[in-house]
């Protein structure tokens, strides 16, 4: 299919299975020289993940809130997510939020809410080479002080093939 777009004349690319294989453009989609089916493209390309939900009346020294220890992985590059929503009935008070992978230095985050009724809803993702092996990710919150109800309501942590 061609698509026009701004008086130029482009291809329009889009993956399709040919049989029991996958092409994209009209080449086919290898990977270590071979050419993929379609279940051994989702064997290449992995996605591990594990859902938190309702980890309630969190207390101001760090506790897990949720891990992920995926199977063994090939070395590549993955994409790690983080996806949270949280309610915390104080104003005025930092929450803190870290995550670390395979038992390394620890990645910290804070935020304050500005309204007792606000929910908070970040998301953080990033891509990074891995080696290969089994990786386990860990989650922990806290908040500044004792004031206040600090309440996870949903935790998703991902990790994805991407190369």
């Amino acid at each position: 299919m061609r698509v026009s777009q701004a008086g130029r004349e482009r291809r329009k690319f889009s993956m399709l299975p040919v049989g029991d294989r996958l092409t994209y453009g009209g080449y086919p989609i290898t990977y270590k020289q071979k050419v993929l089916s379609v279940p051994e493209l989702f064997d290449v390309l992995t996605y591990d993940y594990n859902k938190t939900v309702d980890a309630l009346d969190i207390g101001e020294t760090y506790e897990q809130v949720g891990a992920l220890t995926t199977p063994q992985r090939e070395a590549g590059t993955y994409r790690l997510e983080l996806t949270l929503t949280v309610n915390f009935t104080r104003t005025n008070r930092l929450l803190y939020i870290r995550f670390r992978v395979d038992g390394g230095d620890w990645n910290e985050f804070t935020t304050e809410p500005d309204d007792v009724r606000e929910r908070i809803a970040a998301t953080y993702f990033y891509p990074a080479e891995y080696a290969a092996g089994v990786h386990t990710i860990e989650v922990e919150m806290r908040k500044e002080d004792e004031f206040g109800t600090l309440d996870l309501l949903y935790l998703d942590i991902g990790f994805e093939r991407v190369g």
